[in-house]
């Protein structure tokens, strides 16, 4: 079974909206995917990244672990640009990564699935193509947005169909077969580069109030005023 994407990633929408396809944050995101396989002891041969966007992502994560050989980035939408960076570093695929009956070391998901409709299903039928993953995952629910509608904003400017705690995201990668071996939280509300479009001051009010909380603790920062996103590294259980 594939998963066909929406309309808002192959007519122009989401490209319009986002012309760099987030690429500026991919090294960010690489590091901290690299910082995970560490703490787990997980050294991979090969690699694929599912929805790799620009596919800067796994090349950069290419360049941070030595022990790859082999990079593979699937990509479903037309839409999004390859970047130059990772040309010559990645396969690059146009394909639906479910549909793929290659196996590798380690798969990487990286800001993806709260973008599908079944995400559940979604999810299991990723579950072939590695033994173990590398998930990160916006943590979208949290108190201040329930207060103000904020799951309006990340709905329509990036696309995010479901919406997870720190909790709920671990308990879904378990329920679809995946054992979570490490995990840290990631300040993606104030942290990494930004698109010239998506400006964020990372020192506005509410982010200082993150900031502030996140030091006493970064769970009850997570759950009230939100900012950070999840970095989970995972087994696939047979």
């Amino acid at each position: 079974m594939g998963y066909e994407i929406t309309s808002l990633y192959t007519e122009g929408d989401y490209l319009k909206g986002n012309p760099c396809w987030h690429a500026e944050r991919s090294p960010w995101k690489a590091e901290h995917v690299a910082k995970g396989l560490s703490s787990a002891q997980i050294q991979p041969v090969t690699v694929c990244d599912i929805g790799c966007g620009t596919g800067l992502a796994l090349a950069e994560l290419r360049g941070r672990v030595n022990t790859i050989e082999k990079a593979v980035g699937f990509e479903p939408s037309s839409d999004a640009p390859i970047h130059p960076r990772a040309k010559d570093v990645i396969e690059y695929r146009r394909e639906d990564a479910t549909k793929c009956t290659e196996t590798f070391d380690l798969a990487v998901m990286l800001d993806v699935f709260e973008h599908v409709e079944d995400y559940i299903g979604f999810l299991r039928n990723c579950h072939h193509l590695a033994s173990h993953y590398a998930f990160h995952i916006p943590l979208d629910a949290t108190v201040i947005a329930i207060l103000t509608s904020g799951f309006a904003a990340p709905r329509k400017s990036l696309g995010h169909l479901h919406y997870f705690t720190r909790v709920s995201a671990l308990a879904t990668l378990e329920h679809c077969g995946y054992q979570p071996l490490h995990w840290h939280f990631t300040k993606s509300g104030w942290e990494g580069p930004e698109s010239p479009k998506n400006k964020r001051n990372p020192w506005s009010m509410l982010n200082i109030m993150r900031r502030t909380i996140h030091t006493f603790s970064p769970e009850y920062a997570h759950r009230i005023l939100g900012g950070l996103s999840l970095l989970v590294i995972a087994k696939a259980i047979k």
